[in-house]
């Protein structure tokens, strides 16, 4: 954060919201790499992915209508409440 003594604070954020640090699947299989869909932040669902890719997220991209995750990944800025769907080949 960087103030100055005639105005206002300006906050600067230098990590994203989440990050996935690790993904196991059945038998302790460890992915390397999940989608993330139905992306939804306090309440609302996120229209424009992009939105998400933008540094300081890392390790993210968009693919069809979700996220690529490559372990380890990180994504978001807003602040509250995620809700999203992870997939993987090979996993209900």
């Amino acid at each position: 954060m960087a103030c100055n003594a005639t105005g206002a604070c300006e906050h600067i954020y230098d990590d994203p919201v989440l990050i996935v640090s690790k993904v196991t699947g059945g038998n302790s299989v460890v992915l390397s790499s999940v989608a993330v869909t139905d992306i939804v932040i306090i309440g609302r669902a996120v229209k424009d992915l992009n939105s998400l890719v933008t540094p300081p997220s890392f390790g993210v991209s968009v693919i069809g209508g979700g996220l690529s995750c490559q372990i380890v990944c990180g994504f978001g800025l807003e602040e509250g409440s995620y809700e999203f769907t992870t997939i993987a080949p090979g996993f209900e």
